[in-house]
């Protein structure tokens, strides 16, 4: 299977929050696939608000660190607000 293939893959995978934390730390990693950094923070944070503890985790470093985590997660509250109405 291509590298790519696999993040293609998990991405697809029905939302399972596993799913789209192992596909976040590909992209964010630039492991398995080009390094996509805005793809890569939106699994994340959609893994981490469906309760996925290392995605949690890691928001909360990156937002510790002054990264784009706290940008990221009202982004995605936002999204994830919107599809709840």
């Amino acid at each position: 299977m291509r590298e790519e293939a696999l993040v293609e893959r998990l991405v697809g995978a029905g939302g399972s929050r596993r799913a789209q934390h192992t596909a976040a730390e590909l992209l964010l990693d630039g492991i398995a696939a080009e390094r996509d950094e805005a793809q890569g923070l939106e699994l994340l944070a959609a893994a981490a608000y469906a309760g996925h503890a290392e995605a949690l985790l890691r928001l909360a470093e990156m937002t510790a660190e002054g990264e784009k985590g706290a940008e990221l997660a009202d982004r995605a509250r936002t999204g994830r607000d919107a599809r709840l109405r």
